[in-house]
């Protein structure tokens, strides 16, 4: 029990984004084959979807975020001498963490908003909120693997270990 709740820790993002990403799938499949073969077009299924996409979107940043496999430019710090690679290196990872902090504080101002003026979806009538404040949660996870990230290149780059 113990390595299966640590195995969902450990690939949390990829497991949540992998669920959101197929059920959209299958919604999306399901509405093609009502509206185009049962004649029979669902009211609904649209907008879930768009929903569905917003979320697996977020949990798939901070996955990728976790295998440091966001995009960056490789020709800059490729042709630059190590010691200012790694000062590439730590002030990205700095600028990232600037830019979500800055994306959790918009986030949740926009989100109170959203929950202020009671704004509902327009298909559904759920209330707005339940899917903006998908910004501020998926920010605060990629600020985590951020500053993850951080340590380890910190450990990396500490004069102390031996470099290649």
């Amino acid at each position: 029990m113990k390595e299966k709740i640590l195995f969902f820790l450990k690939h949390f993002e990829e497991i949540i984004a992998g669920i959101l990403f197929l059920s959209m799938v299958i919604i999306i499949n399901v509405e093609v084959f009502n509206r185009y073969f049962l004649l029979s077009p669902g009211a609904y299924s649209e907008e879930i979807a768009k929903y569905l996409f917003i979320w697996s979107v977020f949990f798939a940043m901070v996955y990728a975020v976790k295998e440091n496999g966001h995009i960056i430019t490789d020709v800059i710090p490729d042709r630059t001498p190590v010691h200012i690679q790694k000062l590439i290196d730590i002030t990205s990872i700095l600028i990232f963490i600037a830019f979500s902090i800055f994306m959790i504080y918009h986030g949740i101002v926009y989100t109170i908003k959203m929950y202020q003026f009671e704004r509902l979806s327009e298909a559904m009538g759920a209330p707005l909120y339940y899917f903006c404040v998908s910004v501020p949660i998926g920010f605060s996870l990629v600020l985590l693997r951020l500053f993850q990230q951080l340590i380890k290149k910190i450990k990396v780059y500490s004069p102390s270990q031996k470099h290649i």
